[in-house]
């Protein structure tokens, strides 16, 4: 049984939005739909499996964020410092380092990839949407490197 959400991904991707005439997306035989996508690009994965398209969502959010009150170490014997500090017994640092809360509220732009398998029978059928992230030094390319080491592609495979 095909779940809501396959069809509201099929339908996210594959549509008419991006034109037909643009060189992958008649290679492929199918275009990517992309309402929501700001400057969107398509493209292929890396070996190919999946078609994908990017580009920079807005969200608009909203939080309560609480204040650190400690001033950034200037250099690696001041982190060190404030480490030993932290985590020494009966520290008073923690109930010190705690200020009151700051409102946070705007619109934020957020690069995002979504992909499909290439064959569109396929891409009706999905119906698991995994959001991933990379670490704090690399990029979005960290899913997506090569074509035998592709995340992207490896988990198109395994449907």
């Amino acid at each position: 049984m095909r779940s809501a959400y396959s069809a509201v991904t099929a339908a996210l991707l594959f549509g008419s939005d991006v034109s037909p005439s643009t060189p992958l997306a008649s290679n492929a035989g199918i275009s990517c739909k992309s309402t929501g996508f700001s400057q969107p690009e398509q493209s292929h994965s890396a070996q190919g499996k999946a078609i994908c398209v990017a580009g920079t969502v807005h969200i608009s959010a909203n939080a309560s964020n609480t204040e650190i009150l400690i001033t950034a170490p200037g250099n690696n014997s001041a982190v060190t410092e404030l480490y030993v500090e932290l985590t020494q017994a009966n520290s008073k640092l923690g109930a010190t380092a705690v200020g009151g809360t700051h409102a946070l509220s705007g619109t934020y732009g957020i690069y995002t990839k979504l992909c499909l398998p290439v064959d569109p029978a396929a891409a009706k059928e999905v119906t698991t949407l995994q959001i991933l992230t990379h670490g704090g030094t690399l990029d979005h390319t960290y899913w997506d490197i090569a074509p035998d080491y592709s995340y992207v592609d490896e988990a198109v495979a395994a449907g």
